[in-house]
């Protein structure tokens, strides 16, 4: 899972605790005259600070969505390349579904590097490719370390 993936999801989970708290501390605030402790404008601060935090979580999170979003886009209106798989490493540890988190690292002409590789993490079906194998990619010509394999459904 790349560092962009794992930061959006704990966004997004921060977001889910983070608004529900700070609605609740609003509502404590603002319905109750004698709470237990405290006194209502300290619920009604830690409310809003909660959900103003919630707030922003949201924001990042969106944008890294939208930012996932476009690289994702122009990589598959991009060009098609062929490319030998030189290394998998899989990390059975991180799944989703039936697809398992693997670093792939490809070799093909327009790649950035001097040896002509690129490394990316993604989420693949396993036992679909094998090292030395010959595979298409799609990539993003301005930026070809942006690929994804082409891989057949079964």
């Amino acid at each position: 899972m790349s560092r962009r993936t794992l930061l959006r999801l704990v966004l997004g989970i921060l977001t889910v605790v983070f608004l529900p708290l700070g609605v609740a501390f609003l509502c404590v605030g603002a319905l109750v005259d004698q709470p237990g402790r405290g006194r209502p404008e300290h619920f009604l601060v830690v409310g809003a600070l909660a959900c103003g935090a919630a707030v922003a979580l949201a924001l990042g999170f969106v944008l890294l969505s939208r930012s996932e979003t476009a690289e994702r886009r122009r990589r598959r209106a991009g060009l098609r390349a062929l490319a030998t798989v030189v290394r998998l490493q899989w990390n059975p540890q991180v799944r989703s579904g039936a697809r398992i988190s693997v670093r792939l690292t490809v070799r093909f002409p327009a790649a950035p590097t001097p040896d002509g590789t690129v490394t990316r993490v993604m989420l693949l079906a396993p036992g679909r490719l094998v090292e030395g194998e010959e595979i298409p990619v799609l990539y993003d010509p301005a930026d070809p370390a942006n690929f994804e394999p082409v891989v057949a459904a079964p």
